[in-house]
């Protein structure tokens, strides 16, 4: 909160220049050297965060928290939205879950309390693409679902889709 309260008050180019090193390392922000998209810059998020009441980043399972970039796209331009839906995801999510599995999945069983609790979380995408739109795509294993994966699609901090994959 102080950081963009900060980031708002810099009116000037230098002002935010000397303060992005301080915001990328609170984050936990580096860029990723290998990627494999052309057309998409790559960061890696590698601190501690809080994703819909998990904690994430320091189970050292491989969990991937990452931030993908349409390369025309300047990330400082687009931090204190990245710090938005950061902190909008570290919230308590549980009942918009629920409620938007239940209403959209034609499951057997509805998702409650034990399902929410049985979700875990191995990776978070935030994408910018050209265009200048931001999702943020959520990939974790459900006990329900077997061997697949459900994918939660949230914009603009809501959710936008569900759906299994693998």
């Amino acid at each position: 909160m102080f950081l963009r309260f900060l980031w708002k008050k810099s009116n000037d180019e230098k002002s935010k220049a000397t303060l992005l090193p301080r915001i990328y390392a609170l984050l936990g922000i580096s860029k990723k050297e290998n990627n494999e998209d052309d057309d998409f810059v790559c960061y890696a998020i590698n601190k501690k965060h809080i994703i819909c009441g998990q904690s994430f980043g320091d189970r050292g399972l491989g969990e991937l928290l990452e931030i993908e970039l349409y390369k025309d796209m300047q990330l400082p331009k687009y931090i204190s939205r990245i710090y938005a839906a950061l902190n909008w995801l570290a919230g308590d999510r549980k009942d918009d879950l629920i409620q938007y599995y239940n209403r959209n999945k034609k499951a057997v069983k509805k998702a409650d309390n034990e399902w929410y609790e049985g979700l875990d979380i191995f990776h978070v995408l935030i994408q910018i693409i050209e265009t200048g739109e931001m999702t943020v795509s959520i990939s974790c294993t459900d006990y329900r679902a077997g061997d697949h994966f459900l994918v939660i699609d949230v914009e603009d901090e809501r959710i936008i889709g569900m759906s299994y994959n693998g």
